[in-house]
């Protein structure tokens, strides 16, 4: 009987760390543009007040914000060589467990500052009365298996569990900077690629992670803000006939901005009345902190009332719209 010859064995690749560094932050920059066509359809809606609007953007980015922080849990891994095994899935919670106790701590401090510095994440506990909405382990879980969830979300049947990914955004930014702490080589690496990208659009890869208006703003402990009743629309009483009474509101403007690359802008904000008249017109420099932090700029609102309705705030950069604020404002003149 003839022996079989045996098969040769396919020699093993070595790993390319900083590789994995490099897809993590090819897919982290993909969620970036689906999440901007995402804030897109929203205003558009918002505007033309569209019953129903297609979000296109929205499984695809779901998808993509937990992968990429697989991606970047797989480099610290391989950074630490950390003993694990494959997952057959996309285990999160696996694979942080994985990793070495004081990058976790490390992580999960890094996750805590931009929950604290973020005041929607402030807006959304008090709105949906849960404390622990942003707790780092229950953002990880949700996120565990939200991977294959949203790639196969047509298979989706009733009944089946609800999983998160969206909140996992700050946890892969986490992640990520722990890397560039320990590789800061690898930060030119990462800042070359979206400024060769962001070069090419007119706001220099600026993004707005959140404006709204409210009563008041209060700065506390290391530019942490507190924002007091949020609001979108403002009741006016008078004597007096809006024609004749003018009033004039002021408001708190909580504008936060989010860029790769550290630089001072100066930043239009654009207001127009109902009836489409520009009402205000005034600059905003602003200092971008870079590297994807969060900058906070607080404002100090004034608006002469001339008329009832929608206004639009247009919050622009070089010309170019990147958040409208709506304010409702209603009149009403009493009876003396």
């Amino acid at each position: 009987m003839a022996n079989n010859p045996a098969k040769p064995v396919a020699p093993v690749t070595p790993i390319n760390v900083e590789d994995i560094f490099r897809q993590a932050v090819y897919f982290e920059y993909a969620t970036n543009l689906l999440q901007r066509e995402n804030s897109d359809a929203v205003r558009n809606a918002i505007e033309t007040k569209a019953p129903n609007f297609l979000m296109p953007a929205f499984v695809p980015s779901a998808a993509l914000i937990p992968f990429s922080l697989e991606l970047y849990l797989k480099c610290l891994l391989e950074i630490d060589k950390c003993t694990f095994k494959k997952p057959k899935g996309h285990e999160l919670v696996y694979l942080f467990g994985c990793t070495r106790p004081d990058r976790q701590v490390r992580v999960r401090q890094l996750y805590q500052n931009e929950v604290d510095n973020d005041p929607a994440s402030a807006i959304l506990i008090a709105e949906t009365n849960e404390p622990d909405a942003f707790s780092f382990d229950r953002v990880l879980q949700g996120a565990d298996t939200a991977f294959v969830h949203w790639r196969y979300h047509h298979e989706k049947t009733a009944g089946s569990p609800s999983h998160g990914g969206f909140g996992s955004g700050r946890i892969r930014d986490a992640v990520r900077d722990t890397i560039l702490e320990i590789h800061p080589d690898w930060r030119a690496v990462r800042e070359a690629f979206f400024n060769r990208i962001s070069s090419s659009t007119e706001t220099s890869g600026i993004s707005v992670a959140s404006a709204l208006f409210c009563e008041e703003i209060t700065e506390g402990a290391g530019t942490v803000y507190s924002l007091s009743r949020i609001i979108d629309r403002v009741d006016i009483r008078s004597a007096k006939p809006l024609s004749e009474a003018k009033p004039c509101v002021t408001l708190r403007l909580m504008i936060v901005l989010r860029s790769e690359t550290q630089q001072s802008v100066i930043l239009r904000l654009l207001c127009r009345s109902p009836s489409g008249k520009t009402v205000m017109d005034t600059s905003i420099p602003g200092p971008i902190a870079g590297g994807g932090r969060m900058t906070t700029i607080p404002l100090t609102v004034k608006l002469t009332v001339e008329e009832t309705g929608r206004y639009w705030f247009n919050i622009l950069f070089n010309d170019k719209s990147i958040t409208k604020v709506p304010l409702l404002v209603e009149y009403q003149q009493t009876v003396q």
